[in-house]
């Protein structure tokens, strides 16, 4: 919206007749004004979220305080500054929609930490060299219990249980990223198998569909290479 008041206040140079009508005229243009100025605001700021969910806006800064909601847009990396403008961290998203965090400190890049108490205790260390900290017990998720002929494991999926009086055909999630786990065993004398050709055996290196022999106790990890999924160990 644009303001289209151009005001002609009175002057004390004006005649009374003159002075009368600029300030009769002066009130009134006051309510327009008011009106399309009052409206500037908010019309800034749909224009400025649109902007900004268009992801077009190269070299944009936000400074953030707390309680602070960031938005990623697009695939790509957002760089964290310090308050002397130097860049601590980058942000970012893959093509795959990953969230990627890089600690840009130091040559090596430095470790990343995860605080999950503030207070005091729990700090996830993520270094340089790929090791991992995590202090205190790992929760790995849940058990699912399969009771079904047929079972589609999710990416959310590590530990599965069959407990059905057939063979249970499994559908495995995406081997990719590499390194997923799903651990899987049968409480039955039943087979478990994949619904596809792409498990590695334990004991060689020919794809198949076999996970688990139809013995109940049987059990195996399957971990992914990005591509398949190879059976690490088992009995």
């Amino acid at each position: 919206m644009t303001i289209s008041v151009v005001f002609d206040p009175p002057l004390p140079t004006d005649t009374p007749a003159e002075f009368n009508v600029k300030a009769f005229a002066l009130v009134g243009d006051l309510n327009t004004w008011s009106t399309q100025a009052n409206a500037l605001p908010g019309e800034v700021a749909t224009n400025l979220s649109a902007l900004l969910a268009s992801g077009t806006v190269p070299g944009s800064f936000t400074t953030l305080s707390a309680a602070t909601t960031v938005t990623l847009n697009n695939a790509g990396a957002y760089s964290i500054k310090d308050v002397a403008g130097a860049v601590r961290a980058v942000l970012g998203l893959s093509s795959g929609d990953e969230l990627i965090l890089q600690n840009t400190s130091g040559d090596d890049g430095g470790p990343i930490y995860i605080n999950s108490k503030p207070a005091g205790g729990n700090t996830i260390t993520c270094a340089a060299d790929g090791a991992v900290t995590i202090p205190g017990a790992v929760h790995e998720g849940t058990i699912a219990a399969i009771t079904t002929a047929t079972y589609a494991a999710t990416s959310s999926t590590r530990h599965l249980v069959a407990n059905y009086a057939g063979t249970v055909t499994l559908t495995l999630p995406s081997a990719s990223p590499a390194g997923r786990v799903i651990n899987v065993k049968t409480v039955l004398n039943q087979a478990v198998v994949s619904a596809s050709a792409n498990v590695y055996p334990l004991n060689s290196g020919t794809l198949g569909t076999a996970i688990l022999a139809a013995t109940a106790g049987r059990w195996a990890m399957l971990v992914s290479d990005g591509t398949h999924w190879s059976t690490m160990a088992g009995n």
